[in-house]
């Protein structure tokens, strides 16, 4: 890469939160000067808005030579700021290894990139299959309920853990006589900006008899596609190991 190129690539802004941990684990922490308001561990870095709505004047001020952004950032208007644009969208933890290599490529860090993604890659290639194999959903929402799909990274994290993902639904929305029909043997809910403050499944109205084993997670640990992915799947790869996984799990992750 030209000197030119390193340099500009020392300005970065963040507008995909999930790839933020990246740049933290590859020590390119002080290259980042713009994030979005969902982005901490920048102390020096300007805030731009949401990832959603992201303040365009804001950004083209900070002069930035890279924008990581989701697929909805045009490339055009980056190429008008003078910025390269690094499209952070994966679908799976194999795309996630990828984005660390491609990632560490662009700012110049290929060797703390290829030693964050072997070590990533060990976490996969260290799981083991429990002997019991059960039906898990993951609930993104509670209202409207809403699922995790099929084609995602959450699908992949706890298929690889050892579960078998119960909804092979494309659309998120469900109803909860579907679910009542159909439970799983675990049923994980998030709590964060997409489910704030949910009501614990069996104190909802109609979910009284609801028979799965229910686990309550931090929404930044499992749904953003980070490496810290990582370490949740190690976790739950090791409950699915106990002789009682569901008490393993409810220990560790109370509902």
């Amino acid at each position: 890469m030209p000197e030119s190129a390193k340099t500009q690539c020392h300005r970065v802004v963040i507008l995909a939160p999930a790839a933020a941990d990246i740049f933290s684990r590859l020590g390119a922490a002080d290259s980042v000067v713009g994030v979005t308001d969902s982005v901490s561990g920048f102390p020096h870095a300007a805030m731009v808005g949401t990832h959603m709505n992201p303040g365009l004047e804001n950004i083209a001020a900070l002069r930035p030579g890279l924008i990581v952004a989701g697929t909805r950032f045009s490339p055009e208007l980056a190429e008008r700021m003078g910025a390269k644009l690094f499209v952070y969208a994966p679908k799976n933890l194999d795309e996630i290894i990828g984005a660390v290599r491609a990632v560490s490529r662009t700012i110049g860090r290929e060797k703390e990139g290829e030693r964050l993604a072997k070590d990533l890659q060990s976490v996969l290639d260290n799981l083991s299959p429990p002997r019991q194999v059960p039906s898990v959903l993951y609930e993104v929402r509670a209202a409207p309920l809403s699922l995790a799909v099929q084609q995602s990274v959450m699908r992949d994290l706890l298929e690889r853990a050892g579960m078998r993902y119960a909804y092979k639904g494309d659309t998120a929305l469900v109803s909860v006589e579907h679910l009542m029909a159909r439970p799983p043997d675990i049923y994980i809910y998030q709590q964060g900006p997409m489910n704030k403050n949910p009501t614990p499944p069996r104190s909802r109205p109609g979910w009284e008899n609801f028979a799965a084993c229910i686990w309550k997670v931090k929404e930044f640990d499992f749904a953003r596609p980070n490496t810290r992915l990582f370490e949740s799947l190690q976790s739950l790869n090791a409950i699915l190991h106990q002789g009682d996984f569901c008490r393993a799990g409810t220990a560790l992750f109370p509902e």
